[in-house]
C-alpha cells in the first residue's frame, strides 16, 4: 500500500506551481455570492501573486480584461465585488 501512495503522489507534482483554494473559502457565503467573472478574476490574482512582493499585486482592469477575455465593465465590477466581499483591498484608485 505504501508504494501505491508514492505512485499517486508523483501525479501531483506541478513544476510551475499550482493555484489552490482553501475549502473554507470555497464554501464561504462571500465566495458563493461572487459572480463568475469575480471568481475568475480571483483565480487570475492568485496566479500572479508572489509572496516576495509583501502581498501587493498590480493588475489593471484593462490587463485583467485581456487575461479574462472579457469586457472592461464586467471586470471593473468584479474588482469592486472582490473588494466588497473582503477578498482584496484597493490601494490605488
Amino acid at each position: 500500500m505504501a508504494n501505491r501512495k508514492k505512485t499517486l503522489h508523483k501525479n501531483y507534482k506541478h513544476p510551475g506551481g499550482f493555484i489552490g483554494l482553501p475549502k473554507v473559502v470555497f464554501e464561504s457565503e462571500a465566495y458563493r455570492n461572487l459572480t463568475l467573472v469575480a471568481r475568475c478574476l480571483l483565480d487570475e490574482l492568485q496566479g500572479i501573486y508572489l509572496p516576495q512582493r509583501n502581498g501587493r499585486l498590480v493588475l489593471s482592469v484593462a490587463t485583467a480584461s485581456q487575461r479574462l477575455n472579457a469586457s472592461y465593465k464586467p471586470v471593473s465590477r468584479a474588482f469592486a465585488e472582490l473588494v466588497e466581499h473582503g477578498f482584496i483591498e484597493c490601494t490605488k484608485g
